[in-house]
């Protein structure tokens, strides 16, 4: 005989045998069948504290073809001797037991949409009371996830075990990135600063009120930088700021927001002194009469700005404030157990004002010096108009 030949025969015998097959199982007498049915029909509990959510196959959508494809007619063994065979071919343990015993994706999605909920991180606010922080914390909640392949795999072992029980829903706790311990650990005062200025110069006093309100309760998250910029806003008329002496091109003149830059130089020696990081800062081309030579922070709208960056490993609370002519800003967050004096040299000095100066830190911890570092070297042109 031909090798085709005895192929078409091998073929022929494949489908009489499915064909066979198809049939019995499709006129199985109605009590036979009825007996398939009562074991898929049991129903199977599944618990998590007070939630119970029953199971039951539901093959009614399913044609008689794909009935005896995922072995719906076949005893228990058989079935999961199927869920096997799935799950060895690279699908998980519940991809696996939807296909073989209908109706268990829904049920998995129903127990994931009632249990399922995400953490939520605890919160503080703060308030500026009199010039310092004041803080409140709403609790961290830990949230839940369903474990859906161990929960299949409990499924699984259940139905090998033929032994009646409730499933025990396992689930996993979800952690909440920040709690409200940790928050707590954020409210040292790291650092503060205090300058000087006229009460009676009212347009640069509203300039300057009108900036630290900007900068008030403010929060620099870790590893997060801060422009001063950004925060403050343009200086305009539009935005309430008035007209007040300023330096320009090395001189002093009259422009819109003048003072502002007064808050910028506070606002940058409570940062060095609160041990944060200066990534942008810039001198005045003229000495200004409220800060020791070199600790001074031009900024401008035409680019100059101030940045800092956080870190620290927490978040860092800006609290400003201005009485009588004092303009002080806080920086709260993790214990500094640093004390840092800042050190202005005059290098040399030149007519009219005019001079080089380095700026240093000196960090002391348990009253010995622990290191010393140079900021920068500033030189400040001629003063041919006024002092501030």
């Amino acid at each position: 005989m031909s090798n085709s030949k005895t192929k078409i025969i091998i073929i022929i015998m494949l489908i009489s045998a499915l064909v066979t097959g198809a049939f019995y199982f499709t006129q199985l007498p109605k009590n036979v069948y009825a007996n398939f049915e009562k074991i898929e029909c049991e129903k199977i509990e599944f618990v998590y504290e007070k939630n119970k959510f029953v199971f039951i196959a539901n093959y009614t959508n399913l044609t008689e073809a794909e009935k005896v494809k995922r072995n719906v007619y076949l005893s228990m063994a058989d079935k999961l001797q199927l869920v096997n065979e799935i799950y060895e071919l690279g699908f998980n343990r519940a991809q696996a037991m939807d296909y073989v015993f209908c109706g268990y994706n829904e049920l998995l999605n129903k127990i994931q949409k009632t249990i399922n909920c995400k953490p939520k991180s605890a919160v503080a606010q703060f308030k500026n009371i009199n010039g310092r922080a004041m803080f409140t914390f709403t609790k961290e909640q830990f949230g839940r996830k369903v474990d859906t392949e161990a929960l299949s795999e409990l499924f699984y072992i259940k139905l090998l075990s033929n032994v009646s029980f409730p499933i025990k829903i396992p689930v996993t706790l979800l952690s909440p990135e920040t709690t409200q311990t940790k928050l707590k650990n954020e409210t040292f005062e790291r650092g503060n600063f205090t300058t000087h200025c006229n009460n009676e110069n009212t347009n640069r006093t509203h300039n300057i009120v009108l900036a630290l309100k900007s900068l008030d309760g403010y929060i620099i998250k870790r590893g997060d930088f801060m422009s001063f910029n950004e925060v403050v806003g343009q200086r305009t008329e539009r935005r309430g700021y008035k007209i007040a002496a300023i330096i320009a091109n090395g001189k002093y003149s009259i422009g819109v927001g003048g003072g502002v830059c007064q808050v910028s130089t506070t606002l940058y020696n409570a940062a060095l002194l609160s041990d944060l990081t200066v990534t942008e800062r810039h001198r005045h081309t003229l000495k200004s009469g409220y800060i020791e030579t070199g600790f001074d922070a031009m900024v401008s709208d035409s680019g100059a700005d101030l940045k800092l960056k956080n870190n620290t490993n927490g978040n860092i609370y800006l609290i400003c404030n201005y009485n009588n002519g004092e303009i002080t800003i806080r920086f709260y967050g993790l214990y500094n157990p640093y004390k840092i004096v800042r050190r202005s040299v005059i290098e040399e000095e030149y007519p009219l004002g005019s001079s080089l100066s380095t700026s240093y830190l000196n960090y002391f911890l348990d009253g010995k010096t622990v290191k010393d570092i140079m900021l920068h070297k500033d030189f400040y042109y001629p003063n041919h108009s006024y002092e501030e």
